[in-house]
């Protein structure tokens, strides 16, 4: 319970302190395709496991970074849903990374240790689960991360433009998809 309450309260400290933004802006540039931004998003979410082991309490501290993202990309809103069905799906996949990630964790360790004597402790846990939550959390997102071009040629204008970050002489993202310069300073 005090869990929880604790995530919601980091939470509104993450959208107050604008840290959401920033966050989103980052994921936002450094993707030059909707691809690469979802992996951006998984591998960010699959890190926040180590940080909020929770998985209702990493849904309340990834929701405003959610919501920045859906106002950055306002303009396509299937990417939108899509990023609205990734989120909820990453955090849940990721959950087996941390033994406490779930009690059903706690619950599979006390059963497995009374019948068959073995005891899995964190590191064994987290070398077990640490790749299937890769695995799992990647393949999850890369199904619906199709750039709308079968050739597989990169999308003809960038995921956005991202208020925080320069921009080309053309005013394009970094590297410039028209230009294929990069951003001057």
């Amino acid at each position: 319970m005090w869990l929880l309450i604790c995530a919601f309260v980091l939470a509104a400290a993450v959208g107050r302190s604008r840290l959401a933004g920033r966050a989103a802006a980052f994921l936002v540039s450094g993707a030059s395709s909707v691809r690469q931004l979802v992996h951006f998003t998984t591998a960010a979410l699959v890190a926040t496991a180590f940080a909020v082991p929770a998985t209702s309490g990493r849904a309340a501290l990834a929701l405003p970074v959610f919501l920045a993202l859906a106002r950055v990309l306002a303009d396509r809103a299937r990417l939108v849903v899509m990023l609205a069905l990734l989120f909820p799906t990453v955090i849940l996949l990721s959950a087996v990374a941390t033994l406490i990630g779930a009690g059903a964790h706690l619950i599979t360790v006390s059963v497995l240790w009374e019948s068959t004597g073995e005891e899995i402790g964190f590191a064994r846990w987290l070398l077990l689960g640490l790749p299937l939550a890769i695995a799992s959390s990647h393949l999850a997102g890369g199904g619906g991360a199709a750039d709308h071009d079968p050739a597989g040629r990169p999308p003809r204008r960038p995921v956005a433009r991202c208020s925080w970050a320069p921009s080309c002489c053309c005013g394009a993202a970094n590297p410039c998809t028209r230009c294929r310069r990069p951003w001057s300073r």
